[in-house]
């Protein structure tokens, strides 16, 4: 009995090869499951940036032709001082400096009957602190003029207008301008006279072209004629002649003869009578035409002189016209300054509002040179980028700006990428880059910062996967394996942007949605996942 017992205790412990192998093999693999999920994927740039105000601008002032000397400044802003558009930057002599915003800097008294971009640029101020000058047509009319002065006695600050020598000398300007005018006027009277003279000889020595022309025409008809007759009357003459001779030959009866004696003495006379009306004619032709010919002469004359007149006339009238037009210059300027004016010194532009004082000049003399630094209130980070990166950044881009220790967490737009690497105090690795902070927490200035730039993006949600989710299979195309209910299922999947370990999936054969589980890896301890 003891022999039976040992034998089945030997027995029950021992086991076949295949009951050991399947006592000691791993247990199957269990798959790692995780939701399919709708969200953006972008691809980012992250690098580090300082904050900091914006980029510093020197101010001056220009010179007014108004005044007689520059003023002196005094109650020049503190550093750190934020200055809005419309405030009074400080003073000089006892007047305001005015800070407005606009690109044109100040650089001529501006008052009534200017135009231009730079009284435009008043006029949009003057609009946007609440003072209506009218259209923004670029004149300083009356509507400007009140707006202006609103303005300063808003400010409480009386406007800049002529002073009693000033008007004293509008006065006499005024009395100069009108004694100009008059000589203006004589003279033209002039001149008008002299060219009225000039048309007249030249009327007159057409005139007289004419008649020396007809003249010539009579001289040639007279001296036609004159030839015709002395040719007929010593045909006649001839004819006689040969009548004579011919009854003489023919032993004519003494009467015959006698009578053709006579007819002959006659034809004769009548001959020179011809001649002579015919030399009276010719020699009175001839005096007409030389008569002609000196009124040509004598009207020729006439026009040299009266264009000598005219010239003087004119040169008088030219004189007379710049007198009065530097008259009326210094009128103008007179009455401009007898208006509402802004001088010169008393209006500084930015290129925007408000700015922020980083720097002060104390002067003791009068002002010439910058007196006043400042920033742009805007907050800027001064970035950099690796050189693979910096082509991917563009002006433009939206950035993601944090720094948790600091409990600071802003967003902003690349302003500005250098084009060369080396720049703006950045290593030759590197390309600068700027970004303007939107809405910047106080503590960003002089922070250093972690910058996010997303340089690819699906815009939207899109249905995304882990990447180790997605696999090869034979043929080349992309896969995920999908749990459903409990089985897997291989479904074919087009990849799209890839970024932060997610991958843009689109189903090509089969179902997926956000939600689904999908196989990221097997859990070897056969923990099911």
């Amino acid at each position: 009995m003891a022999a039976g017992l040992i034998g089945w205790v030997v027995g029950s412990q021992i086991s076949s090869p295949a009951e050991v192998a399947s006592r000691t093999a791993p247990p199957a693999a269990a798959p790692i499951l995780v939701p399919a999920e709708e969200r953006v994927i972008s691809a980012d740039i992250i690098t580090r940036g300082t904050g900091r105000f914006g980029s510093p601008q020197q101010l001056s002032l220009a010179s007014s032709q108004l005044k007689t000397s520059a003023g002196i400044a005094a109650r020049l802003p503190a550093p750190g001082t934020e200055v809005r558009e419309g405030d009074i930057l400080f003073i000089t002599s006892g007047r305001p400096v005015f800070l407005l915003a606009g690109l044109e800097p100040a650089f001529r008294d501006l008052g009534p009957g200017l135009k231009g971009d730079d009284v435009r640029q008043l006029e949009e101020a003057l609009m946007r602190l609440g003072f209506d000058p009218g259209p923004a047509d670029g004149v300083y009319d009356g509507q400007t003029e009140a707006a202006v002065s609103a303005w300063y006695q808003h400010a409480g600050v009386a406007p800049f207008k002529a002073s009693a020598e000033q008007l004293a000398r509008l006065r006499a300007l005024q009395t100069d301008k009108n004694s100009a005018d008059i000589d203006v006027i004589s003279a033209g009277d002039s001149a008008a006279t002299a060219q009225n003279s000039l048309d007249s000889a030249h009327a007159a020595y057409d005139q007289a072209q004419q008649a020396w022309q007809a003249s010539q025409a009579a001289l040639v008809l007279a001296v036609n004629v004159a030839n015709a007759n002395d040719q007929a009357a010593v045909a006649a003459v001839n004819s006689k002649q040969a009548a004579l001779s011919a009854l003489q030959a023919a032993g004519a009866p003494p009467a015959d003869i006698a009578a053709a004696e006579a007819e002959l003495a006659l034809a004769r006379a009548t001959a020179d009578v011809t001649r002579l009306t015919g030399d009276h004619d010719v020699g009175a032709a001839e005096a007409a035409g030389t008569a002609a010919a000196n009124d040509v002469s004598k009207s020729a004359r006439d026009i040299r002189s009266v264009e000598t007149s005219l010239a003087y006339a004119n040169a008088a009238l030219g004189v007379r016209e710049r007198q009065a037009s530097s008259v009326a210059s210094d009128l103008s300027t007179a009455q401009l300054q007898a208006g509402v004016q802004v001088p010169a010194d008393e209006i500084i532009f930015v290129s925007s509002s408000p700015v922020r004082v980083s720097e002060v000049t104390p002067r003791n003399d009068q002002t010439g040179g910058p007196l006043v630094t400042v920033t742009n209130a805007s907050v800027a980070v001064d970035g950099s980028l690796r050189l693979e990166e910096a082509a991917l950044a563009k002006p433009g881009m939206p950035v993601s700006i944090d720094e948790p220790d600091l409990g600071i967490t802003a967003s902003g737009t690349i302003s500005r990428v250098a084009g060369s690497p080396g720049t703006n105090g950045v290593d030759s690795f590197h390309v600068y880059f700027e970004t303007v902070v939107d809405k910047p927490p106080p503590a960003l200035v002089g922070a250093s910062v972690r910058l996010k730039v997303p340089v690819q993006s699906t815009g939207g949600s899109v249905l995304a996967v882990p990447v180790s989710a997605v696999t090869l299979s034979a043929d080349g195309s992309s896969r995920i394996q999908r749990n459903q209910e409990g089985k897997l299922e291989f479904v074919t999947v087009e990849p799209g942007l890839s970024a932060d370990g997610f991958v843009a999936v689109k189903a090509l054969d089969g179902a997926l949605n956000a939600g689904d589980l999908v196989v990221v890896g097997f859990d070897q301890q056969g923990n099911a996942k």
